[in-house]
């Protein structure tokens, strides 16, 4: 019971990661820049 606990959960995880990867794609194919990214990147390059 454990073990396919634990598998469903590790599956749907990595569901999840995978659909968060295939946004972020989809966001850098529409937009030039991913908005979660670019503030970071801003910040670090205007010091």
């Amino acid at each position: 019971m454990l073990s396919l606990g634990a598998r469903i959960g590790s599956a749907v995880i990595l569901r999840l990661d995978f659909v968060v990867i295939f946004v972020v794609l989809a966001l850098q194919w529409f937009l030039p820049v991913p908005p979660l990214i670019h503030p970071l990147q801003s910040g670090n390059e205007h010091r």
